[in-house]
């Protein structure tokens, strides 16, 4: 999990770890162990949070799928779900029947006997 830090206090260690010199003055007052310090801190916030934007992004973009076998699991999708059938074709449930480019509405039962089972790759809600 990310360290919640505040976004000044990212910019803060941003600033004092990257944009300060890399060598210090010799006159002036060693800041190599602070600067490195901050650098530390904040390679450990960013990789952390690089991390959970990869994460969260993965999640969001990943499909899932669930397999359906049956007439009645099939009748039980919201209308408009989507699913692509054994046979690699994809398939619509509109107002209680399922329609494809290639073939004409077909009900539940003939589709789980003929085309099934089947995966279900889109349900409205799921946007």
């Amino acid at each position: 999990m990310t360290t919640k830090l505040s976004t000044e206090r990212v910019g803060d260690l941003f600033a004092w770890a990257y944009a300060w010199r890399s060598e210090d003055d010799p006159s002036g007052t060693d800041l190599s162990g602070l600067r490195a310090s901050n650098r530390a801190e904040f390679d450990t916030w960013l990789a952390a949070h690089d991390a959970e934007v990869k994460a969260d992004a993965l999640e969001a973009a990943t499909v899932r799928t669930v397999e359906l076998a049956t007439a009645a699991e099939m009748e039980a999708l919201p209308d408009r779900a989507a699913v692509i059938d054994k046979f690699g074709d994809v398939l619509h449930f509109r107002g209680g029947l399922w329609c494809s480019y290639e073939a004409q509405p077909m009900g539940s039962e003939w589709v789980a006997r003929k085309c099934g089972p089947v995966t279900v790759f889109y349900t409205p809600e799921a946007r």
